[in-house]
């Protein structure tokens, strides 16, 4: 690996560290501060361009938009298998490209996973509705893994 590479991998690990640390924190004042069912939600901002942004308690015990709450076992055990597989294609060279959109999608999965094995489910909370339709609430780990996924998405595009 080359030196380049070499601090582009550590700037990665970084980032997925930093961006795990913000996502398990968020999810643990969430659960001890605003309790789930209270109805109590923290605004962010209010018609910023016809944008709603607060902070909620929700919980999720399926895959993106509640897909598959009905297998949150197999759901988890899939996670760790992409977890690994993502890892195993991290150390072949040609992922060098690859390497911090997938370093962060690895530690957004890993975050979501810890959910899992903390609470039983994963904990939610940034509530967002974009002119008018109510999206799903979401976390810090979803958002890295989505984000992640654009930019692997765009790279590809632009070969």
């Amino acid at each position: 690996m080359t030196s380049s590479r070499v601090s582009s991998f550590k700037l990665a690990i970084f980032f997925g560290a930093v961006l795990f640390v913000v996502d398990f924190l968020s999810k643990y004042f969430i659960v001890h501060c605003l309790p789930l069912g209270s109805g109590k939600e923290l605004i962010l901002f209010q018609n910023f361009l016809g944008i709603d942004c607060s902070i909620t308690h929700a919980i999720n015990t399926g895959a993106a938009w509640g897909l598959f709450s009905e297998m949150p076992l197999m759901l988890v055990i899939v996670r760790l298998l992409l977890i690994v597989g993502l890892v195993v294609f991290l150390c072949f060279p040609s992922s060098s490209r690859w390497r911090v959109p997938i370093v962060l999608i690895v530690c957004g999965a890993f975050g979501n996973v810890l959910d899992f094995f903390l609470y039983g489910h994963v904990v939610d909370m940034i509530h967002c509705i974009f002119w008018g339709y109510d999206y799903p609430v979401f976390n810090v780990a979803d958002a890295t893994i989505s984000c992640s996924t654009i930019a692997i998405v765009i790279m590809t595009l632009k070969e």
